[in-house]
């Protein structure tokens, strides 16, 4: 969003009592007399809906500058993806892989676990600056320390709960508990965590203090990079010391539970840290709940994706399954950081400034009506047909055409999975977003890990459909 200054006003022609709606230093959006008491004008419904969106309007950038800030982090993002895809691809046939086939259910929660906490990173991030709360070099300094620390306290824990919940499912799924390899996987997932958060922290803050002084909306330009970026870092990581700490475990198996316990004894210091900030001490205290919750959904898509790889094993399925789910991750994470972004500054949490909940379970609202995010909603599903092309022909040509047995016309399923996939996020963002408002929790928190996670979801529940069906017809 374009800057705008701590007061905003625009003046109610209706209304006998001069009422003004200001935005104030706490982003409260609250209709006044001229006295400053609260009006209680009883028609205030629908004329509040008006100011709200007309005060949107003069925030808002116009759709082709929104066009012109996207379009490159979204490419940029999408190289990381391709790049993701593809060495996941590679890493199918590594030792570690074939040893531990559990790695393939960790690398989706793990995966999104990370893209989760550097995309809210980036969400909040952004909302401050907006805000005017990373003006000073002190303050960006602030907020850089204390969010690494907070990440890095939720990157370990989250990253040893990931893991736990691999070796659960793979000791459900009827295979033999070894703990040597239990060690190996836990010591991979925290190290990976905490340098692949590490390594994107200070990506995103640099990405946000840039897009301030080059007058870009971080908003448009956070989230892919912290999504994509992150998906390629976190499985080079994870292949890497995954790698280190299998060959060490045969000669030093103390070396596992030394990382493990090293990581966990440096956690507090971490805390204490975070807890510097209200606003990370709130993540701290109430944002769990969503990683965690996203966490488990995402490990059910792992699972769906072990399924996938073990079925379609002479095709590149795993080259386009971060494709799926990173770039939809990605464009919906857009929407959902501007729709926080423009709740935090045109009202005060608990209170919706525009409608009613029931609004936003309508489709019609989020896609085809003349609201702002409905605009952008559009622009958003037409923008991932051209981006999942590019991509798509990317991997086919890096690839040399050697996708298995998968024809170049399978393009037109990937296509149409993508759009419903989206289509799917998209409408549950406008709602999943207002309900978090209401309920008094922050969305910039809340709503991106949960989106991301059904994307994770839904993204190989669709994948994995469209090919069962694909190979059933030809």
């Amino acid at each position: 969003m374009s800057s705008v200054n701590n007061a905003a006003a625009i003046s109610d022609g209706n209304s006998n009592k001069g009422v003004i709606w200001t935005i104030d230093s706490a982003t409260c959006l609250s209709p006044t007399d001229s006295s400053g008491v609260l009006s209680t004008d009883a028609n205030s419904v629908e004329s509040e809906r008006q100011k709200h969106q007309a005060l949107l309007h003069q925030i808002e950038e116009h759709s082709i500058k929104f066009i012109k800030e996207a379009t490159f982090p979204f490419l940029i993002a999408g190289c990381g993806t391709v790049c993701a895809g593809l060495l996941l691809d590679a890493v199918q046939r590594w030792e570690l892989f074939t040893y531990m086939p559990e790695m393939n259910v960790i690398v989706t929660p793990l995966l999104g676990m990370k893209g989760n906490l550097e995309m809210t990173l980036g969400s909040r991030l952004s909302t401050q600056t907006h805000l005017g709360k990373m003006d000073t070099r002190k303050q960006r300094f602030h907020a850089l320390f204390t969010n690494i620390a907070l990440n890095q306290t939720l990157a370990i824990y989250l990253s040893f709960l990931a893991s736990l919940i691999a070796i659960g499912i793979t000791f459900v799924n009827g295979k033999e508990a070894n703990m040597d390899r239990a060690l190996i996987l836990c010591a991979t997932a925290i190290t990976t965590g905490s340098l692949s958060s590490l390594l994107i922290d200070l990506l995103m803050w640099t990405v946000v203090i840039v897009s301030r002084h080059t007058g870009l909306n971080p908003d448009n330009v956070t989230t892919p990079f912290a999504g994509s970026l992150g998906d390629l870092a976190s499985l080079g990581f994870l292949a890497t010391f995954g790698t280190i700490y299998m060959k060490a475990q045969r000669d030093s198996p103390w070396l596992c539970i030394a990382v493990i316990g090293g990581f966990f004894l440096i956690s507090p210091l971490h805390i204490w840290r975070a807890r510097g900030d209200k606003a990370t001490l709130c993540v701290l205290n109430h944002g769990l709940w969503p990683v965690i919750s996203a966490m488990v959904i995402s490990t059910a898509a792992g699972r769906i994706f072990e399924i996938a790889i073990k079925r379609f094993h002479d095709t590149a399925i795993a080259a386009f399954q971060p494709l799926i789910n990173g770039i939809g991750g990605n464009l919906v994470s857009v929407q959902a950081s501007r729709l926080s972004t423009a709740l935090h500054r045109t009202s005060h949490m608990g209170h919706l400034p525009a409608g009613k909940l029931t609004d936003y379970l309508s489709p019609i609202r989020a896609f085809l009506s003349k609201d702002i995010d409905s605009k952008i909603a559009r622009i958003l599903l037409i923008m991932v047909v051209p981006c999942q092309l590019i991509f798509f022909f990317a991997v086919f040509f890096i690839k040399g055409g050697n996708i298995g047995n998968i024809p170049v016309s399978f393009v037109f399923v990937y296509i149409l999975v993508a759009v419903v996939q989206l289509f799917i996020l998209l409408y549950v963002c406008q709602w999943l977003v207002r309900v978090m408002w209401r309920i008094k929790i922050d969305p910039d928190s809340s709503t991106i890990p949960l989106l991301t996670a059904l994307g994770d979801l839904s993204g190989a529940g669709l994948l994995f459909a469209a090919f069962i069906i694909w190979f059933a017809l030809v």
